[in-house]
């Protein structure tokens, strides 16, 4: 039997809604690795994941059906030594990632943040055009909103400013942000150092 053409399609952005919210999911496992990733090397460092605002309204098999209650925050609060702030996590299995990835209440958190003197961040892991390797960018939440593209490659983000890309953790597989955010923001020269090594 031939499936309808509008079957096809639902089914497209069903399979691309949860291909999306798969790779969503473990790219904040991730970032949500480096509380003890830093801790362990003594960094004062942690991050609080902001739950989305759901209710249940039913079960289905293996679990529940959901609707929210509101808008969503950014995914994360951080918190480092007289520093605080929002901080967004995006994935994509893609080399570009669209400027609207981040809905509306989302960024208007991240600026208000700014505004008040806090940390307003947008952290994404895209593809690599040339390698076809996953690489992270750590990226200011102002420029983002400010860019005049509807979407961007790793170079976009670089070359315009947004961003700079993030190494990893020696010995894992999670963003260095607290390197990167010196590069970010170069006159903040933060000193992420434990107190041990920061008088050494």
């Amino acid at each position: 039997m031939t499936r309808p053409k509008k079957y096809h399609q639902k089914t497209q952005r069903t399979l691309g809604g949860a291909t999306a919210k798969r790779n969503g999911k473990l790219t904040e496992e991730l970032v949500d690795n480096l509380n003890s990733i830093y801790q362990g090397l003594g960094i004062s460092f942690r991050l609080r994941k902001n739950f989305e605002p759901y209710i249940r309204c039913g079960f289905v098999r293996g679990g529940f059906k959901a609707v929210y209650k509101g808008s969503a925050e950014p995914d994360f609060t951080i918190w480092l030594d007289k520093l605080a702030g929002y901080l967004e996590v995006k994935g994509r299995d893609n080399h570009r990632i669209r400027k609207d990835v981040v809905d509306e209440h989302q960024m208007i958190q991240l600026l208000e943040s700014q505004v008040q003197g806090h940390l307003g961040l947008i952290l994404c892991k895209i593809q690599d055009k040339a390698s076809g390797l996953s690489k992270w960018y750590l990226c200011d939440a102002f420029q983002w909103a400010e860019s005049n593209i509807i979407s961007f490659t790793g170079q976009d983000l670089i070359s315009r400013k947004v961003g700079v890309e993030c190494l990893l953790v020696p010995g894992t597989e999670s963003p260095h942000i607290l390197e990167a955010l010196n590069r970010l923001y170069p006159s903040l020269n933060y000193n992420y150092l434990p107190d041990a090594q920061k008088h050494s």
